[in-house]
């Protein structure tokens, strides 16, 4: 798999959105954390010893649980470990399952990191969710970092909802479905920016000499999704409550749009009303 550097991504992340971009000066350098000192199995049986428990207390529970597994937290150390000597460490009776499940699926292959270098997010995802006490967000956070995956986008992180709402200024924040369209890949345009921004130079000068009153440019832009298109049409409902909004369904082939002209603002007590083309 081709590798990237954590410091190109975030270039190219911000060279293609002014809002990353702005993120990205505010914030600075972006480094990753450490990875697990017992690899990835120690970074999954973290993340189970950690789940629904306070930082302070899991973290509490989980030197317990290191220090009966023998100071290493690994599949072989845990193996030979004592249900009573785990459960006193303070982990809970689902927990412990979890753990022994993890342990199991990795002694026997049905995990097996090794080859995780090799595979698709997808397919170590697939792997990880048939452990007990790994779900879809456990394993997305292990991709992020542990493997350090740079292309994942975790909507069911109620962070990263919030995050997104807040940089994009959407409130109430995104839910996951529509969150999901909004994190596919960019549009690529059949007209390049100095093409365009040449032909809006012309436009202007048509305008200027009372040639036209009024030239709209257009431009066809591309993006593949794979999010179906009634969730890309609440997602644009969500970024863009405009009154020009339309679904529409011909055969085969469904034709989703926005328009982002403003009849009326509503701001506190104010109202603005806008002229919808100009």
């Amino acid at each position: 798999m081709t590798r990237i550097a954590l410091a190109a991504a975030v270039e190219e992340a911000a060279a293609r959105d002014p809002v990353l971009s702005n993120l990205v000066s505010l914030v600075g350098v972006v480094k990753h954390r450490p990875r697990n000192a017992d690899g990835p199995f120690g970074a999954l049986a973290r993340a189970i010893v950690f789940q629904q428990l306070a930082g302070r207390a899991a973290q509490a529970i989980l030197g317990r649980v290191v220090v009966a597994a023998g100071g290493h937290l690994t599949a072989d150390a845990l193996s030979v470990t004592a249900d009573e000597d785990l459960r006193a460490a303070g982990l809970s009776a689902n927990k412990l399952a979890a753990l022994r499940d993890l342990t199991a699926k990795v002694l026997d292959g049905t995990v097996d990191f090794s080859r995780f270098g090799r595979q698709s997010d997808d397919a170590i995802i697939d792997q990880l969710i048939g452990v007990r006490g790994i779900g879809h967000w456990t394993a997305e956070m292990f991709l992020m970092f542990e493997l350090r995956r740079l292309d994942v986008w975790p909507v069911d992180d109620l962070g990263v909802r919030q995050g997104y709402g807040l940089a994009w200024g959407i409130d109430p924040p995104p839910t996951p479905k529509p969150l999901l369209a909004l994190g596919e890949d960019g549009f690529t345009s059949t007209i390049d920016e100095d093409t365009f921004g040449d032909a809006v130079r012309r436009a202007k000068e048509y305008i200027a000499a009372g040639d036209a009153y009024q030239i709209v440019l257009a431009r066809r832009l591309d993006c593949r999704l794979r999010a179906d298109p009634f969730t890309v049409y609440r997602a644009l409902r969500t970024i863009n409550p405009s009154p020009y909004l339309f679904f529409l369904r011909l055969g085969k082939t469904t034709i989703v749009g926005s328009s982002p002209e403003v009849l009326v603002r509503v701001e506190g007590d104010r109202r603005e009303g806008e002229r919808v083309a100009a």
